[in-house]
């Protein structure tokens, strides 16, 4: 199991030369000092806020350095993000104290491969649930990577696939996903993304999910808007579909 934590941030420790060039000349570009934005963007990081994930699935993309996001899903969940470097960021969700109950999501992105079409990323995360009653504190791990295609050099549309294992003791299953960002003008795009999860083992029987999404998004420099519409066709059950909102702000970009 320790082995299984290492792997991802060995990896980020080793991302190849190509990225460690970028970081250099995005670092280079333009500041304060010429007049030009705080920010320098490239093709290679989220251009908005929301850039760096599809609806819930994350894309390989980071923020630039020294960014800070800020974003709210339905009002009730909570993310903040920090771009450590021009390839790796660190992200915290959470929810306001419910019921005694608060759960927290530290996840550590890292890009190791970045192309003209094709991008990939390393993650690992570490989520904690607290106020479950007799059983007081649950710590679940993840590790996972991400792939984008990207349908033309900028990579404003592209196609992605990701995956993680999740564990916490006996408990095991892996998450999957796919998802699409298409532009379709320059305040506008269109995703669609479709999340599994599957059991590894036996601790959890036959429990499994399908979960998949459509929405609109207006994306800016500083602000973004996503308004999506999920559906699950439970088995056994009647189908579930939600509607979910995520507001994003980045200040300095």
């Amino acid at each position: 199991m320790a082995t299984r934590w290492l792997v991802w941030p060995l990896l980020a420790l080793l991302a190849p030369a190509p990225i460690r060039a970028q970081e250099a000349a995005v670092s280079q570009g333009a500041g304060p000092s010429d007049g030009g934005p705080l920010t320098e963007f490239d093709d290679y990081h989220a251009a908005e806020p929301h850039g760096d994930r599809v609806v819930l699935m994350p894309t390989a993309k980071t923020q630039p350095k020294g960014l800070f996001t800020f974003s709210s899903y339905d009002v009730v969940l909570l993310q903040a993000g920090y771009a450590i470097t021009n390839s790796t960021q660190v992200t915290l969700t959470f929810t306001p104290p419910v019921a005694g109950g608060m759960p927290l999501d530290l996840t550590l992105k890292t890009a190791v491969f970045r192309g003209p079409f094709v991008r990939a990323a390393a993650m690992a995360s570490a989520t904690g649930l607290t106020g479950l009653g007799d059983v007081g504190f649950v710590f679940l791990g993840r590790a996972g990577g991400v792939v984008d295609f990207c349908l033309e050099p900028q990579c404003v549309s592209s196609f992605t696939v990701a995956s993680n294992v999740t564990f916490a003791g006996a408990v095991l299953f892996m998450w999957n996903g796919a998802g699409v960002i298409w532009r379709v003008g320059p305040k506008l795009a269109l995703l669609a993304e479709a999340d599994t999860m599957i059991p590894l083992g036996r601790a959890l029987g036959q429990v499994n999910g399908l979960m998949a999404w459509a929405g609109l998004r207006v994306p800016g420099r500083r602000w973004s808007f996503d308004a999506a519409l999920g559906h699950s066709p439970r088995a056994g059950d009647s189908p579930l579909t939600f509607p979910l909102l995520v507001l994003s702000y980045r200040p300095g970009a």
